[in-house]
């Protein structure tokens, strides 16, 4: 199943997709590292919140060795590289990112709901991995309930 085009939901495949790693049930990845989307240590595929989603396009996450700056020199769909930056804007909580990623545009107000200086807490994974889920799970519901779908919904270019 591909990565949704609404943004909530794709939160919430990540956040699936991290908890599918944890349990060692992940089709490619098998350890979570926050500080790269992918990288090979002790023989164990490594990935972070956007990188555990990577197979779902059907991209092996080890072509994905890096940085997220990294992403740019990658052959692959600018659709793709979008959604990806928009998920790392979540997993660090910088919301207003996220959404610029995500519509492809600078967004400062979204219908009503004024963003640009909102801001989730950051809660380290390393350090409290079931926080950063639960907030990750909030940020997503929270857009739900104050942003319009179609605000949410991604289009392409």
């Amino acid at each position: 199943m591909k990565i949704s085009d609404y943004l909530p939901e794709a939160i919430r495949q990540a956040v699936s997709d991290i908890e599918l790693i944890e349990q060692g049930r992940h089709p490619e990845a098998n350890a979570v590292d926050m500080s790269v989307w992918a990288q090979v240590y002790n023989g164990k595929c490594e990935v972070c919140l956007a990188g555990a989603t990577f197979y779902r396009e059907g991209y092996n996450v080890k072509d994905f060795i890096g940085e997220p700056g990294s992403l740019y020199k990658c052959d692959i769909p600018d659709d793709f590289k979008r959604k990806a930056l928009a998920l790392n804007g979540i997993r660090s909580g910088q919301i207003q990112i996220a959404l610029d990623y995500w519509l492809n545009q600078d967004i400062l107000d979204i219908g009503s709901v004024k963003i640009g200086m909102y801001e989730a807490p950051y809660f380290s994974y390393v350090l409290e991995p079931g926080k950063a889920k639960t907030q990750w799970l909030w940020t997503a519901d929270w857009l739900e309930e104050n942003v319009s779908k179609k605000d949410l919904t991604y289009v392409g270019d």
